[in-house]
């Protein structure tokens, strides 16, 4: 088979070139643009879908004398035999106007950077297009040739072809020059020269100030986009191509000019606009008009021509008598004038406002008749004066052109009325007092003075309120009575002492109430207040001394043991008071109280007090000892108490029961004999739930630290062993009484590896296979699982997919061991596929190979497909989804990680 793929090479080579050089593809980038000028795909130069053609291609607009149109790069790809050469590559070209015919001398551009073939991978050395031994890349792609600066505005041609040299018999020499040249027509391409221009313009060349102004730059010519620079008045500038100006003002008047710079940078002669002339505005003028008129008065006439000579139109055109509007002057277009606008009010007619009396009393003042209004209105009245005798109308009438109503007004005269008021009759000195009525008897208001007094006699003048017609003033008077009630003192009291209630009736009858309540252990000043109705004074007050009672201290004395010397009880207290004990003299045998009368003191309120001697015998005092297991060692009991009394214990001690101890004080102590009781508590087996057995290097199972039987205590060794079977003792804390204990662990000995034999898939299919050879360590016969399925005795799996697998093994302890296998897949480039769709080796499966990229050759040389990320796409057709015929054909693989493998693949169907 090999010698088979290397005759299919070597047929090739020579059916593609023979004993020649030559080339297959060329093109020349103008600006950033490749244009193809030979070869087919996929050999083209620029093989994108929709490169151009450089013969018969308008290149487009240059501007003048600008570096807008350059030659950027060239390529030629040649190929050669074993026994040819090429030496060197060039572009020759020149321009020449499109109106005369070809002329000029051809310009030459070496194409000295040569990029050769990879054999290994029929891939060109700079990583674009596929090549085949000895072909070859002749090029240059850091060109700047210029071939539009100096050209005058015209169209143009632009004509290239391409020569080659070297040999078609030699190795080493080079004298041939082959062309590619159009069939001897060059290849030709069209562009243009040409110059900006503007003509800029002004929408108006005379407009009113406040009105916009428009820019036209109006450009033509050179080359798309073009950027503007517009100068003008007042420091105007603008990059606009037609810039607006709006609301002008009059240093807007003026020319402007405007330069134009287009895409290849070339820049227009400055032109400039008409001058404009920006005319202020005026504002119209009129006659005076009235700014207000009466309601339903004579309404003025507009004029629609100002004083200054403005001609225009109003809004509303007519002026209204019975609203108040705003007019609006409107100049007529072309005038260069402002609006103009004012408001006519329409005054509402006023009735004219008086301050007047409804009435007056007969005889009093008249009031005086204003001729003007309180809201302004100017007239007169008739009658003239008011009478203040008899009731009258008075009539008023304004005086013109004040949009005011006329007005009358009755002022009525009443006769004057006598006061009549009710007698009050006399009250206790506090007593409530009742505001005086403000409105007589028969019907008089008015006011009083001085304000009324509860607490002494007064009279009261009463004077009417104004307007009444009433009688003048009158006087009242209210009689106020009030007596002080006594009462006889209350004797000093001692603390706590019993106090008597205070009166309720003084020692003049006066009935009332004392605050506060009584208090037998503070001096109280208390407050006696009336019941009301007796005409007494508001209070008066007692005052009841308590004084407080003292009691004689004495220094405690401590108890004594009895016999001993009886202490002498003092006659005079530690805070100085002389007094008697009873009993007098201290017994030494019995505890007693004795008790102390102090001698009476005038003004002070003495109290007894008692003093307690204890006549105690001593009592043995003695920790207590805490329990202890039977058997345990128990220590001698101490011969002196915590309290310092010694003696001796029987029985003697006992450790193995329970036993209460008697202590005798030694004599001359007066104490008691004690007991102390021991006690002693019998020994106690812990027991614990047999642990059943494990598999070596399984989880280990903890020992507790408690027993069933609620024993605490440490085991030994403390941690259970998972390799191998052990005894572990377990000791009781102290304290608790408890024998010590054991427990048997047995740890079985568990599988510890496992020996496969493993067969691979190939190309990612199902058919890998694990076979298990043996088992090292634990007990057989053993059962098998993989991945966590069901244990069987089955040593081989088959139909396996590549992956890791768990094997698991378990023993006949049903101890377990597991280990990871994994079975890969082997990369097999097929060489043949027959793509006939029964399902078989229908397509060039490279499952699993990681081939980022695939490209397939036919016997000549040219590719017919590539895939990327390939897997088992390829079924036997081309890029077009055509089926390609029976035969061999050559690929190329790159594999992830950069390597690259080739080879042939044979279709037969």
């Amino acid at each position: 088979m090999k010698k088979i793929y290397l005759f299919c090479f070597l047929t090739l080579s020579i059916f593609s070139y023979g004993q020649i050089f030559g080339e297959f593809a060329s093109g020349i980038r103008i600006n950033n643009t490749i244009y193809n000028t030979s070869g087919i795909s996929p050999n083209l130069i620029n093989s994108d879908p929709g490169a151009l053609t450089f013969d018969g291609v308008s290149l487009g607009v240059y501007g003048q004398n600008s570096s807008c149109g350059e030659i950027t790069a060239g390529e030629i790809k040649t190929f050669k035999n074993a026994s040819a050469n090429v030496c060197s590559a060039t572009i020759n070209w020149r321009v020449y106007l499109a109106s005369g015919s070809p002329s000029g001398i051809f310009n030459t551009i070496s194409l000295n950077t040569v990029t050769n073939c990879n054999t290994g991978t029929s891939v060109f050395n700079d990583g674009l297009g596929a090549c085949a031994n000895g072909d070859q890349k002749w090029k240059d792609y850091g060109l700047n040739i210029d071939f539009v600066n100096s050209l005058l505005p015209e169209n143009y041609i632009l004509e290239i072809y391409y020569s080659f040299t070297g040999s078609d018999v030699s190795t080493s020499t080079c004298e041939t020059t082959k062309y590619i040249s159009n069939s001897g027509a060059n290849f030709k391409a069209s562009f243009t020269i040409s110059k900006p221009t503007t003509s800029p313009s002004a929408s108006s060349t005379s407009i009113c100030e406040g009105d916009s102004l428009t820019l036209t730059s109006n450009p033509s010519g050179g080359v798309l986009p073009y950027t503007f620079s517009w100068t003008g008045p007042n420091g105007y500038t603008s990059t606009d191509e037609n810039p607006v100006i709006t609301n002008t003002t009059i240093s807007n008047s003026g020319t402007y000019s405007v330069i134009a710079t287009d895409a290849c940078g070339v820049v227009t002669v400055t032109q400039s606009t008409a001058a404009v002339l920006v005319n202020p505005k005026i504002d119209p003028e009129f006659d005076a008009t009235l700014p207000a008129i009466c309601r339903n008065g004579i309404a003025p006439l507009l004029s629609t021509t100002s004083t200054n000579g403005i001609t225009g139109t109003w809004n509303p055109p007519i002026v209204s008598n019975t609203t108040t509007t705003t007019y609006l002057f409107t100049p007529t277009a072309g005038q260069c004038a402002n609006t103009l606008s004012f408001t006519i009010f329409v005054v509402n007619n006023v009735t004219p406002v008086f301050t007047l009396p409804n009435s007056i009393c007969s005889g009093a003042t008249p009031p005086v008749l204003s001729n003007i209004a309180n809201n302004g209105i100017v007239g007169f009245w008739s009658p003239s004066t008011v009478s203040n005798t008899a009731t009258g109308t008075y009539n008023f009438t304004p005086s013109t052109l004040q949009c005011a109503t006329a007005f009358s007004k009755t002022i009525v005269v009443n006769p004057l009325v006598a006061i009549f008021l009710p007698a009050i009759p006399p009250i206790c000195s506090g007593d409530a007092l009742a505001a005086l009525p403000t409105t007589s008897t028969n019907g008089i208001t008015g006011t009083w003075s001085p304000a009324v007094n509860n607490t002494a006699t007064t009279t009261y003048t009463f004077t009417p309120t104004s307007g009444q017609c009433a009688t003048a003033t009158v006087n009242l008077t209210i009689v106020v009575n009030q007596f002080l009630a006594t009462f006889n003192a209350v004797p000093a009291i001692c603390s706590g002492d019993s106090l008597a209630a205070l009166p309720t009736t003084s020692t003049n009858g006066i009935t009332g109430t004392w605050s506060p309540a009584v208090n037998n252990t503070a001096t109280t000043t208390y407050t006696f207040t009336p019941t009301s109705g007796q005409c007494a004074t508001a209070s008066t007050s007692l005052t009841v001394v308590v004084n407080p009672v003292i009691t004689p201290t004495f220094t405690p004395i401590v108890s004594i043991c009895a016999g001993t010397t009886s202490p002498i009880l003092p006659l005079t207290s530690n805070n100085g008071y002389a007094g008697t004990w009873n009993p007098s003299v201290v017994s030494n045998t019995n505890s007693g109280v004795y008790v102390f009368t102090p001698d009476p003191v005038p003004s002070l309120c003495l109290l007894t007090t008692s003093l307690q001697i204890i006549v105690n015998p001593l009592v043995a005092i003695f920790n207590p000892v805490p329990a202890i297991c039977s058997g345990d060692s128990l220590a001698a009991l101490p011969t002196t108490s915590t309290n310092g009394v010694t003696g001796s214990w029987s029985p003697p001690l006992n450790n193995t029961n329970t036993t209460t101890y008697m202590f005798t004080p030694d004599g001359g102590q007066c104490a008691t004999t004690a007991t102390l009781t021991i006690t002693v508590n019998p020994k106690i087996t812990p027991t614990f739930t047999a642990v059943a057995s494990i598999c070596s290097g399984s989880t280990r199972p903890v020992l507790p630290l408690i027993s069933n039987n609620l024993i605490a205590g440490s085991w030994n060794p403390a941690t259970v062993s998972n390799t191998a079977s052990a005894t572990y003792t377990f000791t009781p804390n102290v304290g608790q009484c408890g024998t010590t204990t054991t427990l048997i662990i047995t740890v079985n000995t568990s599988p510890t590896d496992i020996l496969f034999a493993t067969t691979n898939v190939i190309n990612q299919g199902p058919d890998g296979i694990i076979e298990i050879l043996s088992v090292t360590s634990g007990v057989s016969p053993y059962l098998y699982s993989i991945n966590n399925s069901g244990f069987t005795s089955n040593k081989i799996f088959t139909n396996l997919l590549p992956g890791n697998y768990t094997i698991t093994v378990r023993d006949v302890n049903g101890c377990e061991f597991n280990k990871i296998v994994t079975i890969d897949s082997d990369c097999v480039f097929p060489n043949a596929i027959s793509p006939n769709r029964d399902s078989f080796n229908d397509t060039f499966d490279l499952n699993g190979c990681k081939i980022n990229k695939l490209e397939i050759f036919n016997r000549y040389g040219r590719k017919v497909n590539s895939y990327i990320d390939y897997k088992d796409q390829w079924d036997g057709i081309n890029s077009n989804g055509e089926e390609l015929p029976d035969g061999t054909y050559f690929y190329v693989a790159e594999i992830e990680g950069g390597t690259v493998k080739t080879g042939w693949v044979f279709i037969a169907r």
